[in-house]
């Protein structure tokens, strides 16, 4: 999960809510996802018992992001839905209070985030273009809002916008002051040149040394993602050992740390790769249908129109 912070204690209704909410959101972004879930499931348990929206909204939020992190993308979505803007202007006001704070920056752009991935990504852009509205050129929202909308970009495949969004999130912190955040424009920039043809594999060093400087040691939300987006800038480059390398150690984050959102891309990416080594039709498809089944039963449909687009160009079987 994208974030420079986690949230720390609070006071009033939530009070009991702050420590656990802390040590989830630490776990979550350091992607321990065994003592992640098992808070995020006390969260929720704690929310649904609680008669405080707080409680209850920090409770659907955690759930969802924790279903997001292991790759249940239909009930991420469902969840974060709960905390979209509706939920979020019922909440009490409190700006002293971070689980509220963390809820009204951090729940907007996961639910946007989800909603790509879930697969409308007219929704997402527009949920995207309301936090970029209203965040009053404050940096650090713009630099949050910038995180999660370039990478929303990338995975979609939309290399316009993930250059125009992380280009606006960096021009506000030129000095890349929020380090982990800052990361993910950088290499959403990266990722855009490379399959632009702007100096691609030029585009891919920078952004190897990147996930290796940020996201690698210790490792971070998002590690085994930008390994698989990295074989896309390998591919632009006409590189494909290099590709299949970045595949293996995207292959490795996950059965490591277990963050599986992605993994129905990066199977995709996979089957790229097979292509572009000449393999034949027969093992791109199976890879592809592999891939299809995967995200058909995640309900992540984003990545599912994009196997299909890459199966509708291979030959019948």
């Amino acid at each position: 999960m994208p974030r420079d912070s986690a949230p720390s204690a609070c006071t009033d209704g939530a009070e009991s809510l702050g420590t656990p909410a802390s040590r989830w959101a630490a776990h979550s972004q350091g992607i321990r996802l065994d003592r992640a879930g098992r808070l995020a499931r006390r969260l929720l348990e704690q929310g649904e018992a609680s008669a405080d929206p707080v409680v209850r909204t920090y409770g659907h939020y955690a759930w969802g992001i924790h279903q997001w992190d292991v790759g249940n993308i239909g009930e991420a979505y469902r969840y974060l839905s709960r905390t979209g803007p509706t939920a979020l202007d019922e909440l009490p006001h409190g700006e002293d209070e971070p689980l509220r704070r963390d809820l009204r920056l951090l729940g907007p752009v996961m639910h946007a985030l989800m909603t790509a991935l879930y697969g409308d990504l007219h929704t997402a852009r527009a949920l995207f273009d309301t936090i970029e509205s209203t965040a009053d050129g404050d940096p650090y929202v713009i630099t949050v809002w910038a995180a999660f909308a370039c990478t929303a970009a990338a995975l979609a495949g939309d290399p316009a916008q993930a250059l125009r969004t992380a280009a606006q999130g960096s021009a506000l912190d030129p000095e890349f002051s929020f380090v982990f955040l800052g990361s993910y424009q950088r290499l959403a920039m990266c990722w855009a040149r490379a399959v632009t043809g702007e100096d691609p594999a030029g585009a891919a060093t920078e952004a190897q040394r990147l996930i290796t400087a940020a996201l690698a040691d210790p490792p971070r939300s998002g590690l085994a993602t930008w390994y698989g987006l990295l074989a896309e800038m390998w591919l632009a480059a006409g590189m494909s050992d290099e590709a299949a390398a970045a595949l293996d150690q995207a292959d490795l984050a996950l059965d490591t740390y277990g963050q599986r959102y992605a993994e129905g891309l990066l199977l995709l990416i996979r089957a790229r790769v097979l292509q572009a080594r000449g393999e034949p039709d027969a093992t791109l498809r199976a890879v592809a249908e592999r891939a299809r089944a995967l995200c058909e039963e995640r309900e992540a449909h984003l990545f599912a129109r994009r196997v299909e687009e890459l199966m509708s160009g291979l030959p019948e079987a």
